[in-house]
């Protein structure tokens, strides 16, 4: 699916000292607040988000953008840990060379914007960050976010989380290393269990 931008070029105009000087492809929602001006918000998800399905659940109306944005200089790790989801769920962490793949989502309704924010536990378990992420090959600032504090070790997601997100990645070289990579998880923990047990 091409990427359709009907939103229009954003333009940022302050702080362009510090942003010179950033390294990551982050950027703290403070400094990008836009003066308090509502603005339809353009959305990169990386984890159960990238499902139509379950994303509708909180974002009915939100528009489809891209299946295939990527958030290069980061990869995708489970280190954090959900009751609700029953296992590890998915952050994003630097690493160079890395590539996240995922889906870019245009949310109009600020309605739906804070139902997003309440479903991430913003700002207190997840934050709300900048990101410039890709588009076939052209930069696209939007929202995303990543875990407050996340964990020092990654925790196995649960069969349904991570069905989620494999059934909605796009490129499949991309879906078979995270598959892969939960796989690895999951083994570590049973292999774990088996040792405990003498």
């Amino acid at each position: 699916m091409r990427f359709v931008d009907r939103i229009g070029r954003i333009e940022y105009t302050s702080l362009k000292g510090i942003e010179r000087k950033r390294k990551s492809t982050l950027e703290d929602e403070e400094t990008r607040n836009g003066g308090g001006k509502k603005h339809p918000m353009r959305y990169f998800a990386y984890g159960s988000c990238m499902n139509r399905n379950d994303f509708a659940r909180t974002c009915p109306t939100a528009r489809l953008l891209s299946e295939r944005a990527e958030l290069r200089g980061y990869r995708l790790v489970f280190n954090g840990r959900s009751m609700a989801r029953g296992g590890g769920v998915a952050n994003i962490q630097r690493a160079q060379g890395h590539v996240v793949h995922g889906v870019l989502w245009d949310v109009q309704d600020p309605r739906e914007v804070a139902a997003l924010n309440r479903r991430e536990g913003a700002p207190y378990v997840y934050r709300r960050r900048r990101a410039r992420v890709y588009v076939e090959d052209r930069p696209v600032w939007a929202w995303t976010y990543e875990l407050v504090n996340p964990l020092c070790v990654e925790v196995p997601p649960s069969g349904e989380y991570a069905g989620l997100i494999l059934a909605a990645i796009a490129d499949p070289g991309y879906r078979q290393n995270v598959k892969a990579h939960i796989c690895s998880l999951w083994k570590g923990t049973r292999n774990k269990r088996k040792g405990d047990g003498g």
